[in-house]
């Protein structure tokens, strides 16, 4: 095979694996900034609808207010079970360190 063969097919073998990675990651980079602007549009509607129902119905205002108390709850729950995890943990390691 003369010389200028071989390179040429190389070139193009190189170029087949620098191309297939590049628009692999190129497709999911794409696809990913159009499903983060969709979820955008998405969540600027959810806020537009949501304020328009916080001025016309009383009842959403208190569905808002327990929610709020919902999350801070939840927090707090968490908050306790991670103390209570790590106590354990703690009582846990310093009972296999002691000596009989």
């Amino acid at each position: 095979m003369p010389a200028k063969e071989v390179r040429i097919r190389t070139f193009h073998s190189w170029k087949t694996y620098y191309e297939l990675p590049f628009n692999h990651f190129h497709g999911t980079i794409t696809n990913r900034k159009e499903l983060l602007i969709d979820r955008d549009k998405i969540d600027t509607r959810i806020h537009e609808i949501k304020e328009d129902l916080k001025d016309q119905n009383e009842k959403f205002q208190e569905l808002q207010k327990l929610q709020t108390k919902r999350k801070r709850l939840s927090e707090k729950l968490n908050s306790f079970d991670k103390e209570l995890i790590k106590n354990l943990s703690y009582l846990t390691t310093n009972k296999s360190n002691r000596k009989p």
